[in-house]
C-alpha cells in the first residue's frame, strides 16, 4: 500500500511539473524572446529583448545543445536592463536572440556583443536546429576569432547572413572579469556610420589629452615645477587605462597575447590611481604639511601595485580584478577627501582641485559601479570615466594655471618686498639703485637737469631715547607719507637707512630742487605726532641739495651726487639744523 502511494505522488508530481512546463511556454511572456525583426532593427543595444541564463556554480559548462533544451524548458529569463552586467567573478551567461527576417532573401547583419575584455565569447547562428555559423571568439580567442573580431570601443563583431524566416542566435558569456554583454544589431550597409562615430569620439579624447600633456610637459621644461611633470603623467596613464579597457590595445598592439590582455587592464587602474596619489601629493604639497598621509598613500599604492603584479606572476585572474576595482574605488573617495582637505586649509587652487576630483571621481565610480552590476550599464555610464577624466583635466589644467599665478604672485610680493622698506612703504636702496641708474643714464645722455636731496631727522637719536622706539616709528611714518604727498609721480623717494631719507629728483635745476626742499621742510615742521596723554611732538629736519652739474663731466657718477648731497646735509646740521642747505 505505501509503495502504491508513494508511486501515484510521483507519476502526480512529474505531471504537475509537466503541466507548468507547458503553461510557461503558451503563457509566460517572461521566458518569451522578443522577435527581432530585420526590416524594423532600431539602434542600440536590446539587451531588453533578449532571454539570459546563468549557469550554476560548480557545475560543468553548458553545450549549445544544453542551452537549447533549457530554453525550451523555460528557464530563460528576460532582464529589463538595455545592457545585462553581472559584476565580478559571475558565473557564465548565455544569452538567446530569436530573429525573424520576413525577406525572400538573406540579409547581411553584424552582431556586436560583449566587451573587449571578455575572455570567452562563444557565438552560434541556428536555424532549424541546425548551426548556421558559429564564433568561439573573446580576447582568449586568438589572432582570428579574438583580437580579429574586435572592433575598439564597440566589441566583438560577428557577421551575419539570417536566411529568410524564423532563426536564432545563441551567446556564451564566460570571464572573471566584470561581466558586462551589451548586444546590437544593425544591418551590414549601416555598421560604418557607428564605428567612424566611435573612433572620431576617441580621436577627440586623445588629442585633446595630448595636447594637455605636451603642454603641461612644456611648461615642466620651463618652469621645473614638479605638479606639471607628475600631472602629464597621470594623463598619460589614463590614455593607456582606457586603450586598455576599450580594446584599442588589444587589437593594435598585443593582438596575440591573451596573458598580457588578461592583467593589462588591472595593472593600468592600480598605476592610474597611483599616477593621480603622486599627483596629488605634490600638488596640495602634502610632504610639508601632511607627511604621514602623503606617505600612507605611496604605502597604499605601491602595496596594490606589488599585489596586482603578484597575481599576474601566479595568473590568478579573479583576485586581480577585485584588487584593481577595490583600490580604483578607494582612489577616488580619497581624491575627494584631499580635496576637501585642502578647501579647509584654504589653499589657493583647492576649490579648482575639489571641483575636478568630484568629476573625475564621480565619471570613476559611476563606470564601476555600472562594471560591477550595482548602477544600470548605458552610454553614459559606461563612458562616464572618460567624460569625468576629461572634465577634470579642464578644471585641473585650470587649478595648475591658478597655482602658477600664486607662485607668480608670491614671487612678485617677495620681490617687492625685499625692494621697500618695510615700516615706511618706501623703496629701499637696492629698489633705488635699481631705477635711480636708468633716470641717471637718461639726465647725462640728453643733458637734462636733475637733483640728488638726503633728509635727516634732527634730534631723532634723542627722541627715540625720550619716547621709545614705537614713537620713534610713528616719526618715520610721518615723514615718510610727506614725502609721498609732495613728490611728483616721477620722483623717486626711499629710506636710505636709519633716519635718513634720500630724493632722486629728474628735470629738477638747483632752484627748484632747493625750493622743493624747503617745502619738505616746512611741511616736516608744520606736522606733529600725538604720543600717549595727547602730548604733541613738532619735529624738524635738515636737508642737503645737490644738483647734477651741466655740461656732465666725464667722471660724474650718481655716488659722487648722492656724496655731494651728504656733505651739504651736514653743513645743514652743523649750521644749526632745520634747514636747507646746497651750492
Amino acid at each position: 500500500m505505501a509503495e502504491f502511494t508513494a508511486g501515484v505522488w510521483r507519476r502526480l508530481r512529474l505531471a504537475l511539473l509537466a503541466l507548468l512546463a507547458l503553461l510557461g511556454l503558451m503563457l509566460g511572456p517572461a521566458t518569451q524572446a522578443q522577435i527581432l525583426r530585420l526590416d524594423q532593427l532600431a539602434a542600440g543595444p536590446m539587451g531588453a529583448r533578449a532571454l539570459y541564463l546563468q549557469e550554476q556554480r560548480g557545475t560543468p559548462p553548458l553545450t549549445l545543445a544544453q542551452a537549447r533544451a533549457a530554453l525550451l524548458r523555460g528557464e530563460f529569463h528576460r532582464d529589463e536592463r538595455p545592457i545585462a552586467s553581472f559584476g565580478l567573478s559571475a558565473r557564465p551567461v548565455w544569452i538567446y536572440l530569436e530573429l525573424q527576417n520576413p525577406l525572400d532573401d538573406d540579409v547581411a547583419v553584424r552582431l556586436l556583443a560583449g566587451m573587449a575584455w571578455v575572455d570567452h565569447l562563444d557565438v552560434a547562428q541556428i536555424k532549424g536546429g541546425q548551426v548556421l555559423a558559429s564564433w568561439n571568439s573573446g580576447d582568449e580567442g586568438g589572432r582570428v576569432d579574438g583580437a580579429g573580431n574586435l572592433l575598439p570601443g564597440l566589441g566583438y563583431a560577428f557577421p551575419l547572413s539570417v536566411p529568410a524566416g524564423r532563426s536564432e542566435i545563441f551567446i556564451r558569456a564566460q570571464t572573471p572579469d566584470p561581466l558586462v554583454v551589451p548586444v546590437s544589431l544593425e544591418l551590414a550597409s549601416e555598421a560604418g556610420a557607428e564605428e567612424r562615430a566611435v573612433h572620431y569620439g576617441y580621436g577627440l579624447l586623445y588629442g585633446f589629452l595630448l595636447a594637455l600633456i605636451a603642454y603641461n610637459a612644456m611648461v615642466f621644461a620651463g618652469l621645473r615645477t614638479g605638479s606639471y611633470l607628475h600631472y602629464a603623467f597621470y594623463l598619460l596613464s589614463f590614455i593607456a587605462l582606457n586603450l586598455a579597457y576599450t580594446g584599442h590595445g588589444f587589437a593594435w598592439w598585443w593582438p596575440g597575447d591573451a596573458y598580457f590582455q588578461r592583467y593589462v587592464i588591472f595593472v593600468m587602474m592600480v598605476v592610474f590611481g597611483a599616477a593621480g596619489f603622486i599627483f596629488a601629493e605634490h600638488f596640495l604639497d602634502l610632504r610639508r604639511h601632511a607627511r604621514r598621509l602623503r606617505l600612507a598613500l605611496i604605502g597604499t599604492s605601491l602595496a596594490a601595485l606589488l599585489a596586482v603584479s603578484a597575481c599576474a606572476l601566479v595568473d590568478w585572474q579573479a583576485a586581480a580584478g577585485w584588487i584593481a576595482f577595490v583600490f580604483l574605488f578607494a582612489f577616488g573617495l580619497v581624491m575627494v577627501l584631499l580635496g576637501v582637505w585642502a578647501w579647509r586649509r584654504r589653499q589657493p587652487a583647492a576649490p579648482y582641485f575639489l571641483a575636478a576630483v568630484l568629476c573625475g571621481m564621480g565619471g570613476t565610480l559611476v563606470t564601476t559601479l555600472a562594471v560591477w552590476g550595482l548602477l544600470p550599464m548605458s552610454g553614459p555610464t559606461f563612458h562616464g570615466i572618460e567624460i569625468g577624466v576629461t572634465l577634470e583635466a579642464v578644471l585641473l589644467a585650470l587649478a595648475l594655471a591658478n597655482h602658477l599665478r600664486s607662485q607668480e604672485r608670491a614671487r612678485h610680493q617677495a620681490e617687492l618686498q625685499a625692494r621697500t622698506d618695510a615700516l615706511t612703504g618706501l623703496s629701499n636702496r637696492r629698489a633705488f639703485y635699481e631705477r635711480a641708474r636708468g633716470l641717471w643714464a637718461t639726465a647725462v645722455r640728453r643733458g637734462r637737469p636733475l637733483c640728488i636731496v638726503m633728509l635727516d631727522i634732527d634730534h631723532f637719536k634723542d627722541f627715540n631715547d625720550r619716547h621709545g622706539h614705537d614713537g620713534g616709528d610713528r616719526v618715520l611714518v610721518m615723514v615718510a607719507e610727506v614725502l609721498r604727498s609732495n613728490c611728483r609721480a616721477g620722483d623717486l623717494a626711499v629710506r636710505w637707512g636709519g633716519e635718513e631719507f634720500l630724493l632722486l629728483l629728474p628735470e629738477t635745476d638747483l632752484s627748484a630742487g632747493l625750493a622743493f626742499a624747503e617745502r619738505l621742510r616746512a611741511a616736516v615742521e608744520g606736522s606733529a605726532i600725538t604720543l600717549g596723554g595727547d602730548q604733541r611732538v613738532f619735529l624738524s629736519v635738515s636737508l642737503g641739495v645737490a644738483p647734477l652739474e651741466l655740461p656732465v663731466a666725464v667722471d660724474a657718477t650718481l655716488e659722487t651726487l648722492i656724496a655731494t648731497a651728504d656733505q651739504f646735509l651736514y653743513r645743514a646740521k652743523n649750521e644749526g639744523r632745520n634747514r636747507v642747505a646746497g651750492p
